[in-house]
């Protein structure tokens, strides 16, 4: 009974035996590779475990760490790479191709190409992703018309040529709008009224309150364009600025007989163009009486100078 035990036991160990040599020569897929050592028994187009420490899935040229094992013909397939990343900057999607790098962004409401508002990380390619913008200092997010602010110097608001000193800013396109300028003003004269295209000039003017075009009163400042504004004037001698029909003080003298030169002691009155009926501006007549005959004849104009000589002799010293 020991010896047929003894028996079995060699029969067993002869039977495993070769069957362990015939499994570990197998090559079920055929590809040259037995499959003990085969990563792929059913598949003859790998066999072979490689690792890799960077990917490129997206094929963009951008890697990322990335580490594993895959079956392969011998070579890592396009995408996989045994070197690691190094320092260089991950791809920030690498099943992306249009996208690869982390850029500071802002929001664009109004898509100009120029965002506002605080930045975030945003996974991009060239340019930003849409409704976004590396730019962020967008003035009016909501009008796309407009995004940068532009500083001013002067402004011409009524368009009628005149500038006035003006210093701010607005927020444009990149070009000041009409009526704004960068310009200083430097030495022009300003303006008077920015906002009237009729009116730019400051001028010394009196009130004329009779509107005959000679004023009175103090002097005031007034802005005016091509003419002065309705009761002022440029002269300030009115002499009685409620009768239009007189502006002037002048010496008169009356007249008796009407020859346009009177006599006497000369008074100040206010006129208008030519002195009140009965009166003259001049006052030189040798003979000016109602009670002489020809008296409105003679004057001083057409007296023989023999008969001035001896009346001007014949008065009272005081009086010559």
């Amino acid at each position: 009974m020991k010896y047929m035990k003894t028996l079995l036991i060699m029969v067993l160990i002869f039977i495993i035996g070769g069957c362990t040599e015939e499994t570990s020569s197998e090559d079920t897929d055929g590809d040259g590779v037995i499959d003990l050592a085969d990563c792929a028994l059913l598949d003859n187009s790998k066999w072979e475990n490689i690792e890799y420490n960077s990917t490129d899935l997206d094929s963009d040229g951008v890697k990322v760490d990335a580490a594993g094992v895959l079956c392969t013909n011998g070579a890592l397939p396009n995408g996989y790479f045994k070197a690691a990343l190094g320092g260089a900057d991950p791809d920030c999607n690498d099943s992306n191709a249009s996208v690869w790098r982390n850029v500071d962004s802002f929001y664009d409401v109004d898509n100009d190409g120029v965002g506002s508002g605080t930045s975030y990380s945003a996974c991009v390619g060239n340019e930003a992703n849409l409704g976004s913008s590396f730019l962020g200092n967008d003035c009016n997010d909501q009008d796309v018309s407009i995004w940068i602010n532009t500083s001013y110097n002067s402004t011409d608001l009524d368009l009628d040529g005149v500038e006035v000193e003006a210093i701010g800013e607005l927020c444009t396109n990149g070009a000041l709008p009409s009526g704004y300028f960068e310009e200083l003003l430097g030495d022009a004269d300003p303006d008077c009224d920015d906002s009237d295209a009729s009116v730019w000039t400051n001028i010394v003017a009196f009130y004329d309150g009779d509107s005959d075009g000679i004023g009175s009163g103090n002097s005031y400042l007034s802005c005016v364009g091509d003419s002065l504004e309705s009761n002022s004037s440029l002269t300030g001698y009115d002499c009685d600025d409620v009768n239009e029909l007189v502006w002037r003080s002048s010496v008169i003298y009356q007249d008796i007989d009407g020859d346009g030169v009177g006599s006497g002691p000369g008074n100040i009155a206010c006129i208008g163009a030519s002195p009140p009926l009965g009166y003259s501006m001049l006052g030189f007549d040798p003979v000016d009486s109602l009670t002489i005959s020809n008296s409105s004849d003679i004057t001083d104009f057409n007296l023989p100078s023999s008969i001035i000589t001896v009346m001007e002799s014949d008065a009272d010293p005081d009086e010559i």
